[in-house]
Parts: structure tokens; sequence; C-alpha cells
């Protein structure tokens, strides 16, 4: 049951084994009340403060953990899209976009980029938001979210041309913002959307084809991990 209180939003305790018509995938476990209150104090990324923890165990075991004092807007969802698609505090996506604004609009995530967006599109999918709609919802994010990557840099050794010593590394942080308010997203997206309802096309290989296709391969959609190592020479030890 969901209750209204003053200004406080409180959605229910979820599990993946709630009872839902949708066949769902993904078959992560929630953690907690997610309960929202608008508060003066929050400026970015928007108004709305988490009154206490909450998180999501997806199924390899990794924890999305938000915590009392976050700060949320909800759905990043660019006015022009909410008609068809849902405004920023539609009840099942608000699960997805408070986790999902925790770990990519913190000054240094901890998880990789795709490994972010992923996990926004399952908690969608365990928050029985239906998959074609979660899909849509996917291909925003992976569109028009803020970008980042870290490269790990060594020392050039002095034999061959992509050798690096192990010692010596540093890790160097790059990001691009996000784009929703931009002519090149709704373009991208109206282009998502087309062929996504068209393809029928559900599940992250499958609507992460589309988007490449769309905004052309990028590092952000070909590493997980969020993290690209140079390429080690090993180094005869005889």
């Amino acid at each position: 049951m969901l209750h209204f209180v003053r200004t406080i939003l409180i959605l229910p305790f979820l599990t993946a084994q709630s009872s839902c018509a949708e066949p769902l995938v993904p078959s992560g476990k929630f953690v907690g009340q997610l309960k929202l209150k608008k508060d003066a104090e929050c400026t970015f990324p928007g108004p709305w403060q988490v009154q206490e923890r909450f998180g999501y165990i997806d199924e390899s075991g990794t924890g999305w953990l938000t915590v009392k004092g976050d700060c949320t807007d909800g759905a990043s969802i660019p006015q022009w899209a909410q008609p068809f698609v849902g405004g920023p505090m539609t009840l099942r996506y608000l699960p997805a976009a408070v986790l999902h604004d925790h770990y990519s609009k913190s000054v240094r995530p901890v998880y990789g980029w795709l490994q972010t967006q992923r996990m926004f599109h399952d908690v969608l999918l365990d928050s029985h938001v239906e998959p074609e709609l979660a899909a849509i919802l996917y291909a925003a994010v992976l569109i028009g979210s803020k970008k980042w990557i870290v490269r790990l840099q060594g020392t050039p050794c002095d034999i061959g041309e992509v050798c690096v010593r192990r010692y010596g590394m540093v890790a160097v942080y790059e990001s691009e913002p996000e784009i929703y308010d931009t002519r090149a997203f709704k373009t991208q997206f109206d282009k998502a959307i087309a062929q996504i309802k068209a393809d029928g096309a559900t599940g992250e290989p499958a609507v992460e084809a589309i988007v490449r296709e769309i905004t052309g391969s990028t590092i952000y959609l070909d590493t997980l991990s969020g993290v690209i190592a140079p390429d080690f020479v090993p180094i005869a030890t005889e």
C-alpha cells in the first residue's frame, strides 16, 4: 500500500517474489522501505529526500544502497516524453530512479557506468514495470544519462610498443554530462522507441544493440566494469 503522510511518500517493502502477472527475469531482492519527503535542503538532483536506508541486491549478489539524506528528482524524464512514458514521480519507477540517482549522480561513481544502467533496468522489472516499458526507459538512460569511465595508466617500458610496467599505475576518471534536455537526446530516443516497438525488443542485450546502432559504438557500452586497463606484455625472467 502507498501512503501519503503530509509531504512524505512511502513505498511498501518490495520483493522479487511479490505477485505479478508479468514474467520477471531478474530475481533481485529489495531491502527496507523507500520513504521520500520534500526537503528544502535538497537542491541537487531534486527536492525529494530519502528518509531511511533502502536497497536492492541483484541476482549476482551485488548490493545497491541509498541512505537517509540522499536527494533525488525521481526519474529523469523530459517533459515532452511524460505523456507517453510517465512523470518523474511515477511510483513504479521510483525504486530504480532513486538508486540510479545515488550511483550515477555522485561526484565519483563506485560502479561501472553500464553496470549501473543494468541495475536500473533490473530494478524496473522487479518493480513490476512491463518489459517493453522497462526497455524504453532503459534506452533512455543509456542515451541520456551521465557517463563515466576509468582509464588505468602506467609507466611505459623501454621494450616494444604496448609494454606497460605494473607499478606506478594511476586511475584517470573521465565523464560526459547527461543530455536529457538536448535535441540530440530527443532524436536518438525517438529512434530507440520506434525500433524497440518494431522489434518487440526487451532485455538488456537487445536494447543495448539498438542504442549502439543509433549512437555509434562507444567505450561506455562496451565496458561493463567501467575500467579500461592498458595491455601488458609479459617480460621474460630468464
